[in-house]
């Protein structure tokens, strides 16, 4: 693989032994996939400050490159930490775990991670543009920067984005070439009214592609051209979990699928799929293993919540409380934390008895550790995830059925 002089000055520890560290696994992996060279890149979000991502093993390596004196080249956001970073004692998660993490985060600010903890980067601190070539890891965050955005970048896993932070470089392979990006499947929507879908509706049709593509690149035709960036994140996160879709393209909509030739760079699809009613109702089913029973749980904001959405939840809840049977929480970034409290929706919540997860997920925390029987989402990378992060049944359901399930106790079906 060819390096430039600078390249091979870090891997001379010319720029000390954290980066000399980094630039070698970073050769490694690019000799591992044949690369040609390096790339630079202008941002990385990285997962390795994730407490339930790395464990111990995940201190010692950031305590080590911590000590070699690691610092971060480019700007860098951390994802959702594995505790609340804001009154902590509400969620009673085990103090061994919280303390860890909060020593994650510790390691993580000292070498240059911006304060944020959100897995929705790209809605405020972290924007890419077109064409950027950035480090990316969490799955919904890789998902909306190629395809929303058009921005190129791999679904990095832990450390390969903590040494990118570090060199401000990858390997370009897969993703970053130009004509890895090209769509490999074209998906049909057939048989429902697109202009009365839900977000609801968005998360269930995504992770029914996600199911259809099978590791490739679908090419959605069907959607309209003003679909909203808030639905597309939907369907992204979904996709993004039931079948690790780290590109989609929309015709007609996403920066790279102007036309049908150009998302499948003006060659023929390997495969072609219909998604139709009958797909919507077999996601549904599958994203709900309990309809009618009591629950303890109700978790929204995954992704994270936007401060026009805690707006909505606040409005639905002023005046109500929540069942004493049950706890709603809310996941959000620190930064919209904080608008939240200035616009007056956090006391709204915090009087109606939500607990706001601030730089956290319930998919992340320990939430196993509290006993929860069934869970409510609207959310469907939650309703994937809980029954085996969380040891729950759970409920899939709109964000008004969510708020209901919440004042009333149960689902009621």
């Amino acid at each position: 693989m060819y390096l430039t002089r600078e390249e091979e000055r870090i891997l001379d520890g010319e720029r000390g032994e954290a980066a000399r560290r980094a630039m070698e696994l970073l050769v490694k992996l690019g000799d591992a996939y044949d690369a040609a060279r390096m790339i630079e890149i202008s941002s990385c979000h990285l997962v390795s400050c994730v407490y339930n991502v790395v464990y111990d093993s995940g201190l010692d390596v950031a305590e080590t490159f911590l000590k070699l004196g690691a610092r971060f080249a480019i700007p860098t956001t951390l994802c959702t930490a594995s505790a609340p970073l804001e009154r902590i004692s509400d969620f009673g998660f085990p103090d061994e775990w919280v303390e860890k993490q909060l020593k994650l985060c510790a390691l993580y600010r000292a070498m240059g991670g911006l304060d944020n903890w959100t897995c929705i980067p790209y809605w405020n601190v972290n924007a890419p543009s077109y064409g950027e070539h950035i480090a990316w890891g969490e799955s919904n965050c890789v998902s909306y920067a190629n395809s929303v955005i058009g921005a190129r970048t791999n679904r990095y896993s832990s450390y390969i984005e903590l040494c990118a932070a570090i060199t401000g470089r990858v390997p370009m392979i897969e993703l970053h070439i130009p004509e890895n990006r090209r769509g490999t499947i074209l998906v049909k929507l057939k048989g429902f009214d697109i202009s009365m879908m839900t977000a609801k509706d968005y998360g269930a049709l995504g992770y029914a592609i996600g199911q259809l593509s099978a590791g490739g690149i679908p090419v959605i035709d069907g959607l309209p051209q003003a679909v909203s960036k808030k639905m597309l994140r939907i369907m992204g996160a979904a996709a993004a979990s039931s079948g690790s879709v780290a590109l989609y393209h929309v015709i007609g909509v996403t920066p790279e699928a102007r036309s049908l030739e150009e998302a499948f760079g003006w060659d023929k699809p390997d495969d072609r799929v219909e998604v139709g009613l009958d797909e919507l109702k077999k996601a549904y089913l599958e994203l709900s293993t309990v309809e009618d029973r009591e629950v303890d749980l109700v978790f929204i904001g995954c992704p994270h919540y936007s401060i026009d959405q805690i707006g909505l939840v606040a409005d639905m809840l002023e005046g109500r409380r929540i069942h004493r049977n049950v706890e709603l929480w809310l996941a959000t970034d620190n930064i919209t934390y904080i608008l939240a409290c200035r616009m007056g929706y956090a006391e709204i919540l915090e009087r109606a008895g939500v607990k706001i997860m601030v730089g956290s997920c319930a998919m992340n925390a320990p939430t196993y550790t509290k006993g929860f029987k069934a869970i409510a989402t609207d959310s469907a990378k939650t309703a994937h995830y809980a029954p085996m992060q969380a040891k729950a049944d759970v409920f899939y359901g709109s964000l008004e059925e969510c708020i209901e399930i919440a004042v009333e106790g149960r689902v009621e079906r």
